[in-house]
């Protein structure tokens, strides 16, 4: 009798394992995301970001239109297509313009809670990037691959924020639970 109840036991505690398993991807999937409330489609807004043009650093803001796919294995599909927007930077009392199309791709883990690793995949072919300075455009190269960054963040049902040492850099507004 208290062998078959140790049984029973055991057996639901394997049975409770298996079905958190089961519901985080984890049985046969690539490492999870970590937070669930990462995973969807979100239209990226305006940001931050620099440059290095003629030897000099240059900060960026504007961007945003991208669409981020962001699925449970860690995935980002970061997508910069016809709505993507612009960033702008001051260089010598002038603008600069960058204009990104193309993909990118991320994989994305939560290491602790609230806090990312990022690791850049790389920009896809046919990919492109170009400036714009005083009304002349410049061709960019993009990478094929790039590396890794760490960011806090915060994520809510319809907002996720991208955060370097406590100054939000990106926000996102959900399009979709689902990526």
């Amino acid at each position: 009798m208290l062998l078959a109840a140790l049984v029973i036991a055991l057996a639901a505690g394997i049975g409770v394992v298996v079905n958190d398993a089961i519901k985080s991807g984890a049985a046969g999937q690539p490492a999870a995301l970590g937070d669930s409330c990462l995973v969807g489609t979100w239209r990226d807004g305006a940001g931050s970001s620099s440059t290095t043009w003629d030897g000099h650093y240059v900060a960026l803001r504007g961007g945003g239109g991208d669409i981020d796919h962001i699925s449970a294995n860690g995935t980002d599909e970061d997508t910069w297509g016809a709505r993507a927007k612009p960033l702008y930077g001051i260089y010598q009392g002038h603008t600069l313009k960058e204009i990104l199309h193309g993909q990118n791709i991320l994989a994305i883990h939560v290491t602790r809670p609230g806090h990312l690793s990022v690791t850049e995949s790389g920009w896809s072919a046919g990919s492109t990037d170009k400036f714009i300075y005083e009304g002349r455009a410049y061709p960019a190269s993009l990478d094929r691959r790039g590396g890794k960054n760490y960011y806090a963040y915060e994520c809510t049902r319809h907002k996720f924020k991208w955060r370097v040492k406590n100054r939000t850099v990106d926000r996102e507004a959900r399009i979709s639970g689902t990526p």
